[in-house]
């Protein structure tokens, strides 16, 4: 005997990327799936997942509009493992749902949130990275450092996954 398709409204979640999350770094949710009667279905690759953090108090329309970000996931048995990476520190509602058709809702397809979304998030902040950060223009007043000296520029980091630290480059 086979199970039956999984019924969205009976899919529990789990996983750290529920709870907390680092920005730049990968966050996990795992959606188990069950049919009507509770049973494992088996994966399901005809369902297509999204993920989207929202402001405090956007609801349920905003979900229901909002893009997907970026996720990598697969299917183990009738578990689906989802991966994403928050890109800024800050507190989100997190809103998982699942598009049964696999067509988005701007497409004309139906789009169900997953039972206890949305999730209360607080991304903390991720590293700090000089990559692109802008480096302030030295005042004209100043005179350049003799050659051979070090030169010590501060990078801001800020936006770099919501660090606002400062580093120190030094450059001979």
């Amino acid at each position: 005997m086979l199970a039956a398709t999984p019924d969205i409204a009976k899919c529990e979640l789990s996983g750290s990327g529920l709870r907390t999350a680092i920005a730049g770094k990968p966050a996990k949710v795992l959606i188990k799936c069950f049919d009507a009667f509770g049973n494992e279905p088996g994966a399901a690759p005809g369902l297509t997942y999204g993920l989207a953090l929202l402001a405090p108090h956007a609801g349920s329309a905003a979900a229901k509009a909002a893009e997907s970000m970026q996720l990598e996931g697969f299917w183990d048995r009738a578990s689906y493992h989802l991966t994403f990476v928050p890109h800024m520190a800050g507190d989100y509602e997190e809103f998982v749902w699942c598009d049964p058709d696999g067509v988005a809702p701007a497409a004309g397809g139906q789009r169900c949130v997953l039972p206890g979304s949305p999730f209360g998030l607080p991304v903390e902040p991720g590293p700090g990275s000089a990559s692109g950060a802008p480096i302030p223009a030295a005042s004209k007043a100043r005179s350049s450092p003799p050659a051979g000296q070090n030169l010590v520029v501060a990078v801001p980091t800020e936006g770099a996954h919501g660090s606002s630290a400062l580093r120190a480059a030094a450059a001979a």
